[in-house]
């Protein structure tokens, strides 16, 4: 499913579901036959999949609770002792 997804997208080809059907957008005159046979050997398996990804990226995040501070990522790491070198610098 990953590859055929990934060959799709290769060629800009974009899948999404809409009440359970499947929409194609093609920015070209015609799709490929063989990747539209392709799309139609595996019409349910991807929009099962698509759905599942829908599913899985309309989660939330929940609110971290407050804290006096909280842990850094490296890049914010490296942000602040260059500020800490430079604090007038513009640059970053």
């Amino acid at each position: 499913m990953y590859t055929l997804l990934k060959t799709l997208v290769a060629n800009n080809i974009h899948l999404s579901v809409d009440n359970g059907n499947l929409k194609v957008k093609f920015d070209g005159k015609k799709l490929p036959q063989n990747l539209l046979s392709q799309i139609k050997e595996n019409k349910e398996a991807l929009i099962t999949y698509l759905s599942q990804e829908d599913a899985v990226a309309n989660l939330r995040i929940e609110k971290a609770e407050e804290n006096v501070s909280y842990p850094l990522s490296s890049a914010q790491k490296r942000l602040w002792i260059l500020h800490q070198v430079d604090p007038g610098a513009v640059a970053y």
